[in-house]
């Protein structure tokens, strides 16, 4: 390769890196040293940097953005109020991508624990679940024995769907071991595509927990003054994470949930409120409120599962594809 194509290759992994200062770190954590932002942003340039020099830094960007696409894409769902249906919207999220071919991991870090209890009821009444011995329980992802990571045995729900399932066990875990389950989940994330992440709803070690490994966030909201107040405070919470924890966290959108038909006045008035706040942060399509949702959740099936008009009719459809289409963009910096 002569040597402007290397420094176009070159621009083409910074860019995919994020910045020059990324790609510095990257280049830095592979060697041992590295060079400024600068300097790769000169090396780009062709300002007397050798071709030898280039391809060390093609190198070291080759072999951290291979190793990020063996591993699942990880996608947190949030909001710091509960009953705003954050679950069935991961449910119908991740669900929908399995129907696609795309394999599944349910990670399910709200003690409520009503994500196991939709899609593996089975797993939640098993005794040694309750216990917290399961290998499927993340309390063994977060409290190790020994010094060696623990790997999880995910439950299989079906070929492309596994859960990793919690309960009131995990509510106390510590700060110090955010970064236990960080390390366990890495040594079976590159068997999923994507990895669905539902939080509590409440600022704490857990929902840290949740931004701090995900890639990408989905809030979830109600048109009502206190799930607005929780987008609100979440943004806060994430701007914090970004800046200590995670960097590199996304922000796929705002969506607006449980939308009655026709919205009553003071809905209009919030969701008026979230879209001029917020902007195309905001999804376009509502999910509207219908007990089918419930039915679906009971069934443990996404809404497309369980009634295709059903979830034409409530914004399930357009939901699904506009959260891939927003997955694809990679998301939004807060």
């Amino acid at each position: 390769m002569d040597s402007e194509k290397l420094r176009e290759h070159l621009k083409k992994l910074v860019d995919t890196a994020g910045s020059t200062r990324k790609a510095a770190s990257i280049i830095k954590a592979k060697f041992g040293y590295g060079p400024t932002h600068s300097a790769i942003y000169k090396a780009i340039k062709g300002s007397n940097t050798s071709d030898f020099v280039v391809s060390c830094y093609i190198t070291a960007l080759e072999e951290q953005q291979l190793g990020r696409r063996k591993m699942g894409k990880v996608v947190s769902v949030a909001n710091q109020k509960g009953g705003v249906g954050k679950t069935t919207v991961l449910v119908n999220a991740g669900l929908h991508m399995a129907s696609l071919g795309k394999k599944i991991l349910f990670l399910d870090i709200d003690p409520q624990n009503n994500l196991v209890i939709s899609l593996a009821p089975d797993l939640a009444e098993m005794s040694d679940f309750k216990k917290g011995s399961h290998p499927a329980h993340n309390i063994n992802m977060f409290e190790w024995e020994g010094n060696e990571p623990f790997t999880p045995i995910p439950y299989e729900i079906s070929e492309n769907v596994h859960i990793i399932g919690t309960s009131k066990l995990s509510g106390n875990v510590t700060q110090n071991s955010i970064y236990n389950l960080a390390d366990s989940l890495d040594l079976i994330k590159e068997r999923y595509d994507y990895v669905f992440i539902d939080s509590p709803p409440s600022a704490g070690t857990l929902q840290h927990a949740a931004l701090s490994i995900a890639d990408a966030l989905i809030i979830v909201s109600q048109p009502q003054k206190l799930s607005v107040k929780g987008v609100d405070d979440l943004m806060m919470t994430v701007r914090q994470v970004q800046r200590r924890m995670n960097p590199d966290l996304k922000l796929l959108g705002i969506v607006i949930n449980q939308v009655k038909r026709p919205p009553s006045k003071t809905q209009t008035v919030h969701v008026d409120l979230l879209r001029a706040q917020y902007g195309s942060l905001v999804f376009n399509e509502h999910l509207y409120d219908t007990v089918r949702v419930t039915e679906s959740m009971a069934e443990g099936m996404s809404m497309q599962e369980f009634s295709a008009k059903a979830a034409h009719d409530f914004g399930f459809s357009g939901f699904s594809d506009e959260f891939i289409s927003r997955l694809e963009e990679g998301g939004n910096n807060v």
